[in-house]
């Protein structure tokens, strides 16, 4: 569906939910009506229009009007915004609370304005008050940023010079939130011009003054310089390069980097500049250049590696228990030129089994020593060497069993001593990016985007592993070190020997193993602030977060805390989002999203206590199809195994008009797909089973439908590990009547 289709399905689902009435003449009249607009294809007015007749309502002329305005906006991207808003229940009218920032949005796409107002964004004659008074409105919820006739950015009424050091901090917080909810750069607008920016700029300089002259804590001046950064960066690129201006704020954020001690906000502030680079100066370029690779070293650390006349590369290598495992690493390292250290090993082999070989060097040089270690069905040890000094390549090649085995062995793994590479090879390592460089946070990891193939064949009556993009894979990092190649090289060489073919790629057509260079991609799967948004989405550092306890007593139901929204902690989400990430790549129906295709946007504060658990919004950044989700604030005390199956659920019912489901194919692939996010810890246990009963009580299903009837033909299934259609069927004998029709039961 195209990103027009999808805002038109979502008003007309929202526009039900608050209680109009449709007849199915009128729905008619309506739906050619929108088609004559052009406002949808008839996909989507076939999915609306089924949508709207088994909810059995009729429609009122409000609604007619409603959704006329709203196909009358030409502008797509406000579109979009309207449908947003509607989306998640905050229909705007004469009782309820007005969206500032969409006053303003509204403002600059001008015949737009009153379409806008005859949908209940905004009240029509507040609007024109703030025109007259020639007011742009930047804001979101309860905090209004102005800029004033005299080019003031005003902050809730005040000039920032005009509030306190507390208040003043906070302002500028709030204000870097909205920078990061904007899609836009909210400062990049119409009426806001260099005089608006020079002042802010001069303002952000004195209270700079003002901060280091009193007694402020060290947290605060945290979320100060978090904020700061956003604003310049925001500031920065408004402005033309050719401006004196442009080039002030720029050396301003130069010195902000040079002085961040905070390694995990200065990262976050070097990628979202990096973002932007080409709205820098040179002197600005140049210096996050420098910076970016401290971030993603150009590199391995051979130096470190080979110094003191050290010709050897010591590999510690770990196996999974499966049967073809150890015959086929005999069989290639064999096939490679390897020898076994102990020639009796292979007829009695040990826990740890030693291979060795000399690799040629560039030039006359001597060749490198090359020494593999390898220790089989030790998937839970996978990082056991990390504090041997001597080791320097990490090497895994194994089942991920969706994130857990990595999980497990980083929850026992030992300090790193010495500086070292860590190659994961397993399907989908993306999702254990953010584990991994917490627990290591200095050691360059390259791991796989979706799954390492390998094939098999019988040798002797045995299985064994003849071919492995995991092996081979390592074998390139050996040729790396003796020939000191850089990771561009790497990733080059990685494209030729270890990729099955070419739709075995990632997302920007490079090979399956993400390298320390591989910052855009790496931002997708990586969240440093734990606000639950991924890095790629996020323009604001959250300092002070808080965790919302986990309890899942409270069941799968909306439960109001006071953590303040940019303070709540989204770890727990975020992990959720990834690993649901990462299932999509593995049912037939959600296979188009194995690209990184569903990616953490943090929490949302509801509107009502009837919004959703999970928002899902169509994302395009031109690599494939996508959705940012956000999560409801009050559900951040579900478990991850609780936030993940709901998610799973909600997902299928999000994208069921997309794949033409019918509800009960929605309802049973929800049900499937929570199903396979349970088995995301390999062991059926009692956490399980009350996870499904949450659930079934979350989705209105009969409580007695039973997860072992659905757990059972997951399990039976090793294509689509994560679900089909085809298994709805064989699930479909275990379930009475009465499960049927309640699961044919339309639930909007």
């Amino acid at each position: 569906m195209t990103q027009i289709q999808k805002p038109f399905t979502t008003f007309i689902q929202t526009t039900i939910k608050n209680d109009f009435q449709i007849d199915e003449n009128n729905l008619s009249k309506l739906m050619e009506k929108a088609v004559s607009l052009g406002g949808v294809n008839d996909i989507d007015r076939e999915a609306a229009k089924m949508f709207i007749l088994r909810n059995r309502r009729d429609i009122s002329d409000v609604v007619e009007d409603r959704l006329d305005a709203f196909l009358n906006i030409q502008d797509e991207v406000l579109r979009t915004h309207a449908a947003e808003i509607l989306s998640t229940s905050r229909i705007i009218d004469e009782t309820t609370f007005i969206d500032l920032r969409h006053i303003y949005e509204a403002a600059v796409h001008g015949d737009d304005i009153t379409n806008v107002a005859k949908l209940g964004l905004v009240d029509a004659n507040i609007f024109e008050q703030e025109l007259n008074y020639t007011t742009r409105i930047l804001s979101t919820l309860n905090t209004e940023i102005a800029i004033s006739l005299d080019n003031e950015v005003i902050f809730n009424g005040q000039k920032l010079s005009e509030l306190d050091i507390h208040s003043a901090i906070q302002a500028l917080t709030q204000f870097s939130t909205i920078i990061d909810k904007d899609r836009f750069n909210p400062l990049d607008r119409r009426g806001v011009g260099e005089q608006t920016i020079q002042n802010l700029f001069t303002a952000l300089s004195e209270l700079d003054e003002r901060i280091a002259s009193a007694t402020v804590s060290t947290e605060m001046k945290k979320l100060y310089r978090a904020a700061q950064s956003s604003t310049m960066i925001a500031m920065a690129t408004t402005l033309d390069s050719s401006k004196d201006l442009k080039k002030e704020i720029c050396d301003t954020l130069v010195q902000l980097l040079e002085n961040e001690n905070d390694p995990l906000q200065k990262e976050c502030m070097v990628i979202e500049l990096s973002r932007n680079l080409n709205s820098l100066s040179r002197k600005a370029k140049s210096f996050v250049k420098k910076e970016l690779t401290k971030i993603a070293p150009t590199k391995p650390p051979y130096e470190e590696w080979f110094k003191d006349g050290n010709n050897q590369l010591n590999v510690a290598m770990t196996i999974g228990p499966d049967p073809e495992a150890l015959p086929g690493i005999f069989y290639q390292m064999n096939e490679f030129g390897f020898k076994l250290e102990n020639p009796d090993d292979k007829r009695n082999p040990p826990d740890q089994i030693v291979f060795t070989k000399k690799i040629k060097r560039l030039g006359d040089t001597e060749p490198m020593d090359c020494r593999i270690t390898v220790q089989v069905n030790h998937r839970d040890r996978i990082f056991s060497a990390m504090n041997d000094e001597d080791t320097h390549l990490v090497v895994y090649s194994g089942h991920s069993g969706f994130g857990r085995n990595v999980k497990k062995s980083l929850k026992n793994a030992p300090k790193n001593i010495g500086d070292k590479v860590v190659l994961l090879g397993l399907c989908a390592g993306k999702d254990n990016i953010q584990n991994f460089k917490r627990h290591y946070p200095g050691t360059q990891l390259m791991t796989t985007f979706t799954s390492s193939f390998y094939r098999t064949r019988n040798i002797d009556d045995q299985k064994t592993t003849t071919w492995s993009e995991d092996f081979n894979a390592m074998r390139v990092m050996l040729d790396a070190a003796a020939k000191q190649w850089s990771w561009k090289q790497i990733n080059q060489s990685m494209r030729r020997k270890a990729a099955t073919s070419f739709w075995h790629i990632m997302e920007d057509g490079e090979n399956n193993y993400i390298s320390p260079i591989h910052t855009q991609i790496r931002a997708k799967n990586l969240d440093q602030d734990f606000d639950g948004q991924v890095d790629e989405l996020d323009k604001y550092f959250n300092t002070a977060m808080v965790i919302r306890e986990e309890d899942d007593q409270l069941g799968m139901k909306a439960v109001e805390h006071d953590i303040p929204l940019e303070n709540l902690h989204g770890g727990r989400f975020f992990q959720a989002i990834m690993g649901l990430n990462t299932m999509t790549g593995y049912n037939s129906s959600t296979s188009v999203y194995r690209l990184g295709g569903i990616l953490g946007d943090g929490y949302f504060t509801p509107g009502s206590d009837e919004d959703p658990a999970f928002i899902f919004t169509p994302y395009q950044d031109g690599e494939g199809a996508k959705y940012k989700v956000q999560m409801n604030k009050n559900y951040a005390h579900l478990s991850e195994d609780s936030m993940r199956a709901l998610a799973a659920f909600d997902f299928m019912q999000s994208v069921q008009f997309e794949k033409g489901f019918t509800p009960y194919q929605a309802r049973m692939m929800g049900l499937i797909f929570a199903t396979a996010s349970l088995n995301y810890d390999s062991t059926m246990t009692w956490v399980d089973f009350n996870v499904w009963k949450d659930l079934l009580e979350y989705a209105g299903l009969p409580s007695d439908i039973l997860y072992g009837d659905f757990r059972s033909v997951v399990d039976a299934d090793h294509s689509n590990y994560t679900g089909s259609l085809a298994m709805i069927s064989k699930i479909e004998s275990k379930l009475t009547q009465d499960h049927k029709d309640a699961l044919n039961t339309f639930v909007a």
